[in-house]
């Protein structure tokens, strides 16, 4: 079973898969819907990945400029929103290193990729943690909108912080940044169990497949956190 950053490698098809089945209620998009108007709006997407989170604004916005560590995601990127391309301008970038534009930008957003970053970045969380929401909010309009949006858990029955380093980072947003935060169930439905547990292991492990597989799930719980600030 590949790890987390060789799926993002390599496995493309295989995490769009996963995330194909995620929020089957449209909760996300709804609470993103009803949260700003999208219309005509320049969007900075970080983490943009195969571009699933990038569904949900996309018709309706000027433009979007998308970032991401890999290649190979924002190939399926591209390949997913072939209807948009014209609305697209994707670039390699780190999160730790996402590049200012020489244009107004309306609205950021990211969406489970700022935790992985912190992941690989455990030796002085909390200076890290300060980067990337400085960053974000520099990259923004003196009147633009902000969207962290990171993982509360995974086939748990309540929201729960999955590591420390999700506990300092929200945190962080809500006591210094003053994010409000909101939390959302954005679960996952599959035809049958079989296909669940396959779909569901191969992103999140064994212990998850067997768990799935032997209650029986054909729909996975999941937990999400959307943390958002208008800059003044």
């Amino acid at each position: 079973m590949p790890t987390m950053y060789e799926i993002y490698e390599k496995h493309a098809v295989n995490y769009d898969e996963l995330v194909t089945a995620e929020d089957y209620q449209d909760n996300l998009g709804k609470y993103l819907r009803e949260k700003i108007e999208w219309r005509d709006k320049t969007v900075y997407e970080a983490g943009i990945g195969t571009g699933r989170i990038t569904n949900y604004y996309i018709s309706e916005v000027s433009h979007c400029f998308g970032f991401d560590r890999e290649e190979h995601m924002m190939q399926k990127c591209l390949k997913n929103h072939v209807k948009n391309t014209d609305k697209l301008t994707l670039n390699i970038a780190e999160n730790l290193g996402l590049p200012k534009l020489d244009r107004n930008i309306d609205v950021f957003i990211e969406g489970w990729s700022f935790g992985h970053t912190l992941y690989q970045n455990t030796d002085d969380l909390s200076s890290v943690i300060s980067k990337l929401v400085d960053s974000v909010i520099e990259l923004v309009s003196s009147d633009g909108d902000i969207f962290i949006i990171e993982s509360l858990g995974t086939n748990v029955e309540k929201p729960i912080y999955y590591s420390d380093e999700a506990e300092s980072l929200y945190d962080k947003l809500e006591n210094k940044y003053k994010f409000e935060r909101t939390t959302l169930e954005t679960d996952y439905r599959y035809d049958n169990p079989k296909e669940a547990s396959r779909i569901m292991g191969f992103f999140f492990g064994e212990e998850m497949k067997l768990d799935i597989f032997k209650k029986n799930k054909s729909i996975v719980k999941e937990f999400t956190g959307a943390w958002y600030l208008k800059k003044k």
